[in-house]
């Protein structure tokens, strides 16, 4: 479900309360308990380093979760196993959702095609570094985005200071800014943004919202 709205209404799209920090807590102990063991029932699965992957083809996989979520989180853009080399071309939903331990940068290869619903809800780290190669994703000022810079996708949790969203962006996508208590400063929203999904500022920190004119 997304939310279309006017710029008046944006002003009201806030949800900080200590009640909504609980309930992520809640919501993120139940995600873990539920990918830690991987994915769909009769898939291949497999962990490589410290993640876990699934197949999805012949020579694909997708990344769909955290062994242990510590330091930078570094995707690389092909594992082996069992003798196969696979392209990583996607990130499941939910993948990384309340991994909170992250602190370094989240590394996106440019074989990453595809990053499921609520991929990095709520995760943990500095930033998101993007290759430069990748034909469907980047990185401004350390929050994910469509290549195009009209999706804001996600922030880490570790994100601090202020917020200030391009007037490039029209799209806030679903959870993008969840559990992001990091800011301090005000959270200025483009001029341009006219569909905010859900949750989008659930657990946010920040003084206040204000539309960019």
């Amino acid at each position: 479900m997304v939310f279309v709205c006017s710029n008046s209404l944006l002003k009201r799209r806030i949800a900080c309360t200590a009640e909504v920090v609980v309930l992520l807590t809640l919501v993120f102990a139940v995600i873990a308990v539920y990918y830690d063991s991987g994915c769909s029932e009769g898939s291949t699965t497999f962990i490589d380093g410290n993640l876990y992957y699934e197949v999805v083809s012949e020579n694909e996989v997708s990344v769909t979760g955290a062994v242990i979520a510590s330091g930078p989180l570094i995707i690389s853009s092909s594992v082996e196993y069992d003798g196969v080399v696979y392209a990583v071309t996607s990130i499941s939903d939910w993948a990384f959702f309340g991994c909170l331990g992250f602190t370094g940068n989240l590394i996106i290869p440019s074989s990453v095609t595809a990053i499921g619903d609520w991929a990095f809800a709520g995760c943990g780290g500095k930033e998101f570094s993007v290759d430069l190669d990748n034909i469907y994703y980047k990185s401004v000022d350390g929050i994910l985005m469509s290549k195009d810079g009209k999706t804001v996708i996600a922030c880490p949790i570790g994100k601090t200071g202020s917020l200030a969203i391009s007037d490039t962006v029209t799209t806030i996508g679903d959870y993008a800014f969840f559990g992001c208590l990091g800011f301090t400063d005000s959270l200025i929203i483009g001029d341009n943004v006219i569909t905010i999904g859900d949750w989008v500022f659930a657990g946010c920190g920040g003084k206040g919202f204000s539309v960019r004119s």
